[in-house]
């Protein structure tokens, strides 16, 4: 018996899906009539926006279908995980204790470095502390009340944390019937990065969770592909600027670059993490996909974090080393991260906060804009000539 395995598939453009599909079932009879294969063809997604799916097939079918002529091409259904390092320290609610065991100073409602530092022109002090709450940042006000909706493609978020004031909704599961709950707590971190009331940049901005990855913060492809075609049907319905932010990656993959993109074809702005494996950025997924804002992280010294992936396919750089955010203990709960899946939301954030004034602006000008209001050539340790030096500002 052939091996069976998980694939995404994608068809040419112009293919009729329920045409390809009536071929493969018709397929599999043959193949099972004649004893060469007792194994159905079972499609666990069909991807509308994509003209693909994704199917469990044995080996002795890959290649089959791989070489019809309506098949662009079949990709293994690959892992992908979030982008982040361990928490520094454990989750608190006190933050009195918090600056006690750190070392560091404490204000009343005062923000991270990251908030302050992508709103001012220049470097933090010598002596500013990464773990500190004594730092400024304050969303300038819009005389639009545009409501923009940001997708967290993640682990889930904790919709009763205070910082989500009631603005979190639950979206979608994949795969269905998983829980409706933020079980790792990376979700919320970066929801709350984007849109939270203290630690977020668009203060007034839609969360709306899309759980794609477990508890241990991994999850497969073609869940992630399905949840990104859910945001894209949504978006379609609802005509809100919208925001996705993917703060995971893994492999190169064809199939997530190419949904990726397609939402950015849609009109959704996709913010991607670049990765923490200090490498190129080419090779990680969804991170190379065309017309995403991929995003880089760096560190209070202005700095490019060691962890942070590089190369010409990161847009923007953004604070990502010791970012202080909601956690999931309860819900006024806060704990610091690591990584480039830190440094997506405030991008996101800020992509958010502009929709709010300019909810016409597409993509592509977005991205511009983005690059253009950067401040250039302030990073150190960028390490590869082509990556941009490029240190977002809202």
């Amino acid at each position: 018996m052939s091996q069976l395995n998980s694939y995404i598939v994608l068809l040419k453009d112009d293919v009729n899906f329920d045409t390809h599909k009536d071929w493969m079932q018709s397929l599999t009879r043959q193949r099972i009539a004649s004893t060469l294969s007792s194994n159905p063809v079972t499609i666990n997604y069909e991807y509308g926006n994509l003209n693909g799916y994704s199917a469990t097939l044995g080996n002795d079918l890959v290649a089959q279908i791989s070489g019809h002529p309506d098949v662009e091409g079949v990709f293994p259904d690959t892992k992908v995980k979030i982008q982040v390092l361990p928490a520094t320290g454990k989750e608190m609610n006190d933050e009195e204790a918090f600056a006690r065991a750190h070392g560091v100073q404490d204000t009343p409602m005062g923000t991270t470095w990251g908030l302050q530092r992508i709103s001012q022109v220049d470097t933090l002090p010598p002596r500013s502390k990464d773990l500190a709450l004594n730092y400024i940042y304050e969303e300038e006000p819009s005389l639009k009340k545009t409501k923009v909706d940001c997708y967290i493609v993640d682990t889930g978020v904790m919709l009763n944390h205070t910082d989500f004031e009631g603005r979190a909704t639950w979206g979608a599961t994949f795969p269905a019937g998983g829980p409706q709950v933020d079980d790792n707590g990376h979700g919320t971190h970066v929801a709350a990065t984007v849109a939270g009331k203290r630690w977020g940049v668009a203060k007034t901005a839609n969360i709306i969770a899309v759980k794609v990855l477990d508890a241990g913060g991994s999850g497969s492809t073609s869940d992630i592909v399905a949840g990104i075609n859910w945001c894209i049907n949504r978006h379609s319905q609802t005509q809100s600027p919208s925001v996705i932010n993917m703060s995971l990656g893994g492999s190169n993959n064809r199939a997530l670059n190419a949904i990726a993109s397609r939402a950015v074809r849609s009109g959704i702005h996709v913010c991607v993490a670049a990765g923490n494996d200090g490498d190129d950025v080419a090779d990680s997924s969804p991170a190379s996909a065309d017309g995403v804002i991929t995003v880089g992280a760096t560190h209070i010294r202005d700095e490019r974090s060691n962890f942070s992936n590089w190369g010409q396919a990161v847009k923007a750089f953004a604070p990502g080393s010791r970012i202080i955010s909601a956690g999931i203990t309860s819900p006024t709960a806060f704990v610091a991260h690591d990584g480039t899946s830190m440094a997506t939301p405030h991008v996101a954030g800020v992509v958010a906060h502009r929709l709010r004034n300019d909810p016409d602006t597409s993509p592509a000008q977005m991205l511009e804009q983005i690059q253009s209001t950067a401040l250039s050539g302030v990073l150190n340790n960028i390490y590869q000539p082509g990556t941009p030096n490029l240190m977002l500002q809202v």
